[in-house]
């Protein structure tokens, strides 16, 4: 369905990427976000097809 975000796919959510594209200034303030957040960052049941997004830590989205 156009326009409807899926976890599965391994994308952030709309409202996570304020995070994604603050964490190298808060990185530099001395905060530490999840690995989910880092600029370069791949979900790990993207490349593993044997995972489900679900029972990965990096799978937990950010509810709004």
């Amino acid at each position: 369905m156009p326009g409807v975000e899926n976890p599965a796919e391994g994308r952030l959510f709309k409202a996570e990427l304020f995070w994604r594209n603050h964490q190298p200034w808060l990185k530099e303030c001395g905060y530490l976000l999840r690995p989910r957040y880092l600029p370069d960052w791949k979900a790990s049941w993207v490349s593993n097809k044997s995972l489900h997004y679900r029972d990965c830590e990096d799978g937990v989205i950010m509810k709004v």
